[in-house]
């Protein structure tokens, strides 16, 4: 109830101040009490494309600087720099690299990226250091050029609590010196310690700004705790302790995000992106000012995923992704040149010599959740892409073949599957399971999908593949193309999450989930869990 939530969060903010060292600053309830000014201002969105803007998301995902560019995902695997007239020009990470879950950077410094695996590394090349955060994300403080890492928002993983986690970490690119900040706070359902402490963090020289995903409330921290400032909306779905549930018989996780995305703007002062209700079809975006935590201007969005930019005079557009990215180059990426048995009949397959004809490289495990239950819909489209000859092909990472033969035996998918043998994390970096990848005539990548596909995805996937289908090309069989009959179709198990992350914990493997990045009718986010026995020998990604 709200009523009980409220002091309980500021309790809560106050343990995780008190942890990072400090006494505890006086907190200022600054979205509450706006001084003599009243209330705040409007922000009036510009749906017009700027001379020139920073961006701060694209379809909700974070742009960082590097140079003069803005860099952001494009949503499926790659990465685009974007000038200030908002030009994309994609970036060369990916598959024959390492991909990254999320980049960070400064205009005058070098680019960083974070791997699934928990890897910091700066690019293009330098050695890799490893968090002790599982799956974080890095911001670059402008000022000082620290990486700064905070468990990510868009994905977490359960491990059993036990050991004392720091809240950041902070390294330092001179001296290489690794430190702790503050310590993770440790929820009633211990598992789910990454999801109580992932949030946003941006930081400006003595000051770390963090924004916590799933409560209602923006923190203004000094290098030694102090609370500077905190700011909430009186918002009455705040989470205090993420929890796990029993629904229809099967354990979900009971939980509601707030805010969604956090950043500065050119002109100095902060924009806090959130959802009021855990709403997926709409946000809310605030302007608040760095030094007293006071909200300038609000508005309302209508899309929790929207593209953003501002521009220099502190104006804000809200615009097209589409029209952004339809002026993208496109990207060519490989596959690595290595070759993988066929589960089947265990020859080897190099996966260069998958040339001639599209193909849906589709990985997963038989510990996967989300994988099981979307093999079925992805067997329905192949029945219906094979026509056009577009052909799918999975890819199994179990480190004992003989666990996904005993599934296959069971599900009897249509196309035949390579065996990774707990290896593909390692040669491809993906981030998570299940992971889909296109690859046109030439074998070059130019398209990823990062966990179950729903009916949207499915949706844009077919036309992808019918897209390169229709490009000229010699059409050449691909060698030792097996071909498996006896595929049986299957009606679709519905979820509603976009993004489904495997992982691993205890003696089970347990289907990590975030928010959905599509629009829903929900307003309880609750993120579902398949249990199931572990592979011992497996390699879920990331541990």
């Amino acid at each position: 109830m709200a009523s009980s939530r409220t002091p309980q969060v500021t309790l809560l903010a106050a343990s995780l101040l008190a942890a990072c060292g400090g006494a505890g600053g006086a907190s200022v309830e600054s979205g509450r009490r706006l001084g003599a000014s009243g209330a705040p201002a409007e922000i009036v969105l510009d749906s017009t494309s700027p001379p020139t803007a920073q961006l701060l998301w694209l379809n909700g995902l974070p742009a960082v600087a590097h140079g003069e560019a803005q860099v952001v995902s494009d949503g499926s695997g790659g990465w685009l720099a974007l000038d200030a007239r908002l030009d994309p020009t994609p970036l060369p990470t990916g598959l024959e690299e390492r991909p990254y879950a999320s980049l960070a950077g400064a205009r005058d410094g070098p680019l960083w990226g974070m791997t699934g695996a928990g890897e910091l590394t700066r690019l293009p090349t330098g050695g890799a250091i490893r968090s002790q955060i599982p799956l974080g994300d890095a911001v670059v403080d402008p000022l000082t050029h620290a990486v700064w890492i905070v468990r990510s928002a868009a994905r977490f993983t359960y491990r059993m609590p036990g050991e004392a986690l720091p809240l950041f970490e902070r390294y330092d690119p001179v001296t290489g010196a690794v430190r702790a900040v503050g310590q993770a706070w440790l929820p009633e359902h211990g598992l789910l310690q990454d999801l109580a402490n992932a949030g946003h963090l941006v930081v400006r020289g003595d000051t770390m700004f963090y924004a916590p995903f799933i409560r209602d409330e923006l923190l203004a921290l000094s290098m030694t705790g102090d609370t500077l400032w905190r700011f909430s909306r009186g918002f009455t779905n705040t989470t205090v302790q993420p929890r796990f549930e029993l629904k229809d018989g099967r354990p979900v996780i009971d939980y509601h995000p707030i805010n969604l995305g956090l950043a500065f703007g050119p002109t100095g002062t902060l924009f806090l992106l959130a959802t009021a209700d855990g709403s997926v079809v709409a946000s809310r975006l605030d302007e608040i000012d760095p030094g007293t935590g006071r909200l300038l201007a609000t508005a309302d969005l209508p899309s929790a995923t929207p593209t953003l930019a501002v521009a220099p005079n502190g104006r804000v557009h809200l615009l097209s992704a589409a029209a952004l990215l339809a002026t993208a180059p496109p990207r060519h990426l490989h596959v690595p040149d290595v070759s993988l048995p066929w589960l089947h009949d265990s020859t080897l397959q190099p996966l260069r010599a998958l040339q001639g004809e599209p193909v849906i490289l589709n990985f997963w495990a038989s510990w996967c959740g989300p994988c099981r239950k979307e093999l079925p819909a992805l067997d329905s489209l192949r029945q219906v892409l094979a026509r056009e000859s577009i052909r799918v092909i999975g890819m199994n990472d179990d480190r004992d073949p003989q666990m996904a033969r005993a599934f296959l035996a069971k599900v009897a998918p249509g196309f035949p599957s390579l065996a990774g043998e707990g290896t593909l994390q390692a040669r491809f970096g993906y981030i998570g399971l299940p992971w889909t990848v296109l690859l046109d005539r030439q074998g070059q990548v130019v398209g990823q999908w990062v966990g179950e596909l729903d009916g949207p995805a499915l949706r844009r996937l077919a036309a992808a593949a019918r897209s390169v289908a229709t490009t000229a090309h010699p059409r050449t069989r691909p060698p030792h193309m097996p071909t498996i009959s006896g595929g049986r179709d299957r009606p679709r198990e519905r979820g509603w999450h976009a993004w489904v992350w495997t992982l691993a914990a205890s003696t089970f493997n347990l289907d990590a989930c975030t928010w959905p990045r599509h629009p829903g009718n929900s307003t309880r986010i609750s993120c579902l869990l398949v249990m199931s026995p572990r592979d011992e020998g497996s390699n879920p990604s990331p541990s």
